[in-house]
């Protein structure tokens, strides 16, 4: 819980007009960074697929515990104009993920990262979410992607893919992305503890410093 209250102060910080609303077995009446909860009783190191398409809102950007916002990301809502769905490309493309579940999908279609989707509350895309769900639970793989990327390839919905800076999954794609003067907008990284084990060695000094300025902000 804690975790996750972290990421909702960072996204009430830099888009404080944004209600949040969580899923969880946990108490939520001493944090005051939550609109509104869901209590669940079935959690699982998946549960998000249960639950997903039960959100409040019309319009939802669903983000995992382990996340942090950097910048003002309300603009990303402005996507669901056009598409139904988005999100950004898993970076390690593991065996297991890129498995042939069930059907033939080419190998150059890359899995899509599950810890950042936005999505619009429309009746396919609740369909959508709820078999992403179903076939979970009928798949002996642990992770939820492989099941995704099925699910996307197969899709008639309008799917957007988000750009890096909107789901950072590792250090070093904070220095690529410094390469071209991008801040990161989500960080979606597995250690939150210290300032200086998420911001890499190689940074350019300016961007450096700026980049430091938010994280700071956000891990103090």
């Amino acid at each position: 819980m804690a975790l996750a209250a972290k990421s909702a102060i960072s996204l009430k910080t830099h888009c404080p007009g944004l209600p949040v609303h969580i899923f969880t077995e946990c108490d939520t009446a001493s944090y005051d960074c939550f609109d509104s909860a869901t209590k669940i009783s079935d959690p699982h190191f998946r549960s998000k697929v249960d639950h997903m398409y039960k959100t409040p809102y019309q319009k939802t950007l669903f983000l995992d515990a382990d996340t942090r916002i950097c910048e003002d990301i309300t603009p990303l809502f402005d996507l669901l104009e056009r598409c139904d769905m988005a999100m950004a490309h898993e970076p390690s493309r593991r065996a297991d993920r890129m498995k042939q579940y069930p059907g033939s999908i080419p190998h150059s279609f890359a899995p899509l990262n599950s810890g950042v989707i936005l999505f619009k509350k429309t009746d396919p895309v609740i369909s959508f979410l709820k078999e992403w769900g179903k076939n979970y639970h009928k798949s002996t793989i642990r992770g939820d992607q492989t099941t995704l990327r099925e699910l996307v390839w197969l899709t008639d919905l309008k799917v957007i893919i988000l750009p890096t800076e909107y789901n950072v999954r590792y250090k070093f794609c904070i220095r690529a992305l410094a390469r071209t003067k991008i801040t990161p907008k989500i960080l979606h990284l597995g250690d939150f503890k210290t300032e200086m084990d998420i911001l890499p060695e190689g940074v350019s000094f300016s961007l450096r410093k700026k980049i430091k300025r938010k994280l700071l902000k956000l891990f103090q």
